[in-house]
């Protein structure tokens, strides 16, 4: 409900920019499953961090908002993998420079079971954005941006 009247505070006071900001997140959600499918994790990561589109910062919004309005329309199974790639193709749009990492549960021996548990998530200036409790986790892969860092907008 907090979400829902965010979003018609920030069309009242600017639709353009707020309709355009989602039109971004949007395009880069769309980008990262395409890139994953057809190109592996990696690669996809590394397309990302070439800049290969960039998100029009005009707006006053928080990218974290822009993040949460555009997750809760997508529709359909998604995993953390999905939701944390697709992060790290908007903040890498947006300028920022994210880290993408994956982790393994800390209770597990992902050597000896056939079933570890894992998450994918994404972090900025080394804290996991959105904030999310990833205590549970070992780092298992990190891919930190390759580029250098030249920030518009922060989240």
């Amino acid at each position: 409900m907090r979400l829902r009247s965010e979003l018609l505070r920030s069309l009242g006071k600017a639709p353009i920019d707020t309709v355009r900001s989602l039109r971004d997140y949007a395009r880069a959600d769309q980008e990262a499953a395409q890139k994953l499918s057809a190109l592996g994790l990696d690669e996809a990561l590394t397309h990302f961090d070439r800049g290969s589109s960039r998100v029009a910062q005009t707006t006053s919004l928080s990218l974290t908002f822009i993040m949460r309005v555009g997750e809760s329309f997508r529709r359909g199974r998604r995993t953390c993998l999905d939701r944390a790639l697709a992060r790290y193709a908007f903040l890498s749009a947006a300028g920022s420079t994210p880290s993408f990492v994956i982790g393994l549960d800390r209770n597990l021996d992902a050597h000896h079971e056939a079933e570890a548990l894992g998450h994918a998530w994404v972090e900025v200036q080394g804290e996991p954005w959105p904030n999310e409790d990833i205590t549970a986790y070992r780092v298992s892969y990190r891919h930190a941006a390759e580029r250098s860092p030249t920030p518009r907008h922060r989240p």
